[in-house]
């Protein structure tokens, strides 16, 4: 299906190209099957449906899904002593039929 990110269309690609680190261009060819976002994010936004209302994410295969996925910012980002269960969460989320029990 054809996607339109022309500026009326799509007006907050720069904001979220920018806070991904990225050019517009890249977000649209990324083609992303989850959104990954902090709880603050989320709250910050109004919530998980305020963010897929975001007209560059709604349009992306994660967006269509609703395939966002929340972590706290320290844990995610934070890159210090909890980084191997910020992976081990990521993983888990991302393939939960490869999870281990605890």
């Amino acid at each position: 299906m054809p996607v339109c990110y022309e500026p009326d269309f799509a007006p907050d690609l720069p904001d979220v190209a920018r806070a991904c680190g990225l050019t517009p261009e890249a977000v649209i060819a990324s083609k992303a099957d989850y959104i990954l976002v902090t709880r603050q994010t989320v709250e910050v936004m109004g919530g998980i449906q305020a963010i897929l209302d975001q007209p560059s994410l709604n349009r992306t295969p994660a967006g269509k899904a609703g395939k966002v996925l929340e972590f706290d910012a320290l844990l995610l980002l934070g890159f210090g002593p909890r980084t191997p269960q910020a992976a081990q969460e990521l993983a888990s989320a991302l393939h939960p039929e490869l999870a281990r029990a605890p």
